[in-house]
């Protein structure tokens, strides 16, 4: 297991000039010059010792000696004692750091979502789709229909906001049989599974799942996002499965994002959970309340700390943004308006964003909100967004909110 840490070793610290570039050049531009900022904020932060306070002492009493000045001995010692105080001072403030180092959030991997670069140099970062408007459902191996009327039968009971799974006696369905149900883009979709277990699908999701759990585990398939309320049964393992990992739970609430353009990931909300790499062998890890775990594209998985109750605000009908990249947001935003985005600076893609808002609000509300932050310039022609730094230039990266602004470079 991998487990990602913040390097935080220091709260002052000075810049590095950069190495090997022509600085000339590399500093005309704006936008290379911030960038050259936040790498030598990085790099000094990461490599930054703690103040070595017999070295300073060291250094101070040569001087004193060598300065000969013995009328001043006592203004000396006064100083010597001011100057120790000092680097008591600022070695505390490191210890303290030092120790909180575990404790902090990293941030999350660059290579968190796909994207391609169009022949102008833009990221297209969402794609619209001609696809369903509506919840489809249907058997695993057929055709899916969409559920446009009340549905029952032996075994689901289904309408246009919730589907019901019953257990049927095994005499009367294969444990093999399994369902399918999709959401649109723009929806979300509730399921009761034949166990008690309850799914919330978020928008553009896939859910496969058998009729009745018959065998020694329960094991549904997502692609997608699902908030999962698992049924407790400790003799039944619930496993989700999905392209990168499988995530194995008794009885708890979790939530598992599995779209094909970003990074898989596990949120868990309460309890204890496992989480299995379906690309590197051996690679598990198991999570604890309030952790997030991201399956890396190499197959290796790292682990953070989550603060479960943001991250799951869209099961309440709301966006949540805290430090979250741009090229993140734009996927969530792309597949709830299903519209095409378009980010015109490349260096964009990873400036983290923070506000939060209703899935109710239109798009047009949406993009009044990303233009309200000041250094985007947002625009709709149609059905395609584009988004551009306003006026060139990027602020330093900051946390932007409606209650908090703060000026503390991002790595």
């Amino acid at each position: 297991m991998n487990m990602d840490t913040n390097n935080n070793t220091n709260s002052c610290y000075k810049q590095e000039e950069p190495q090997g570039l022509d600085e000339e050049l590399m500093m005309s531009d704006p936008l290379n010059k911030r960038l050259l900022s936040e790498y030598a904020f990085v790099r000094t932060r990461q490599e930054a010792s703690a103040p070595d306070v017999e070295a300073a002492w060291q250094r101070f009493d040569k001087s004193r000696k060598a300065s000969g000045h013995k009328a001043r001995l006592l203004a000396v010692r006064c100083y010597a004692a001011a100057a120790i105080v000092v680097c008591a001072i600022v070695s505390a403030v490191y210890l303290f750091f030092a120790s909180e180092r575990d404790d902090m959030q990293p941030m999350v991997d660059r290579q968190y979502a796909e994207y391609v670069v169009n022949e102008k140099g833009n990221v297209l970062a969402f794609e619209a789709t001609d696809g369903p408007r509506v919840v489809m459902m249907g058997n695993a191996d057929q055709t899916l229909e969409p559920i446009v009327r009340q549905i029952e039968d032996d075994n689901i009971k289904a309408d246009e906001e919730k589907a019901v799974v019953m257990a049927i006696p095994a005499a009367k369905v294969l444990d093999i049989a399994k369902k399918t149900i999709t959401t649109p883009r723009g929806a979300t979709y509730d399921i009761e599974l034949s166990d008690g277990t309850r799914v919330k699908l978020n928008a553009d999701s896939k859910l496969t799942f058998p009729v009745n759990f018959n065998g020694s585990e329960r094991i549904v398939e997502l692609v997608g996002e699902a908030f999962f309320s698992v049924a407790r049964d400790e003799a039944r393992p619930f496993i989700v499965k999905t392209v990168n990992a499988n995530t194995t739970v008794l009885g708890t609430e979790f939530d598992v994002r599995a779209y094909d353009d970003m990074l898989t990931s596990v949120v868990l909300k309460n309890g204890k959970v496992r989480v299995d790499s379906n690309v590197k062998a051996d690679e598990e890890v198991t999570m604890e309340t309030e952790q997030s775990a991201t399956i890396r594209k190499d197959g290796t998985i790292a682990l953070y700390k989550a603060d479960a109750e943001k991250q799951t605000m869209w099961t309440t009908g709301n966006f949540c943004f805290d430090m979250t990249p741009l090229l993140v947001l734009t996927k969530e935003m792309g597949r709830w308006y299903n519209v095409n985005i378009e980010i015109e600076e490349e260096v964009l893609d990873h400036y983290p964003i923070s506000f939060e808002m209703s899935r109710e609000c239109g798009l047009a509300e949406f993009i009044e909100k990303l233009n309200s932050l000041g250094f985007l310039d947002v625009t709709l022609q149609e059905n395609n967004v584009m988004i551009k730094c306003k006026g060139g230039i990027l602020p330093a990266m900051k946390v932007i909110n409606s209650d908090k602004t703060s000026d503390t470079p991002q790595p």
